[in-house]
């Protein structure tokens, strides 16, 4: 007797809400949340990229991963993840800088691509963290990308050539 009138009051509960709250608060596992991002502080994290890019321009790599990290906590859509990429790269940190890489690919759009130095930066960090990290399989379609960008040195090309090599080789 006592479930019944507990299920009937919970009945009456749920009847007596706005749909809105109904809706799952949850979000499904491949949709992306951002968080809401003020004109203010679009405008301090668009500083705080200028002064990282800047910074690794200069080769400061320490530097500016810590202004980079800044302004992908205060908008992520910026970007940042690349550039922070590039630094870990040249610092060797090649599993944080390979991490980073993927982030900076997922989250891309075809507007980031059109941003000088942009396409292919991404692929070719990724690419030589996984060189490095004995993965030649992966390494090599990351270089082939990076290879016909602007990172195209002849060095990477040769990189391609032996990642190509190599994953031939553990495949036999």
């Amino acid at each position: 007797m006592m479930k019944k009138i507990l299920c009937l009051f919970l009945a009456g509960v749920l009847i007596s809400l706005p749909l809105s709250t109904l809706q799952p608060s949850f979000v499904m596992a491949n949709q992306k949340v951002f968080r809401k991002v003020t004109p203010a502080d679009n405008q301090r994290a668009l500083q705080l990229l200028e002064q990282a890019n800047s910074l690794r321009s200069s080769k400061k790599y320490e530097e500016a991963i810590p202004l980079y990290t800044k302004a992908i906590h205060i908008n992520e859509r910026l970007g940042g993840y690349a550039g922070r990429a590039y630094c870990r790269f040249m610092l060797h940190d090649y599993e944080q800088a390979e991490r980073d890489a993927n982030t900076s690919i997922h989250n891309r759009s075809a507007r980031d691509l059109l941003l000088p130095g942009m396409m292919g930066m991404a692929e070719y960090v990724r690419g030589i963290c996984r060189y490095q990290q004995g993965k030649y399989a992966e390494a090599e379609k990351d270089l082939r990308i990076a290879a016909n960008s602007r990172y195209g040195t002849d060095e990477v090309k040769q990189l391609y050539q032996t990642c190509k090599e190599k994953a031939a080789a553990v495949q036999k």
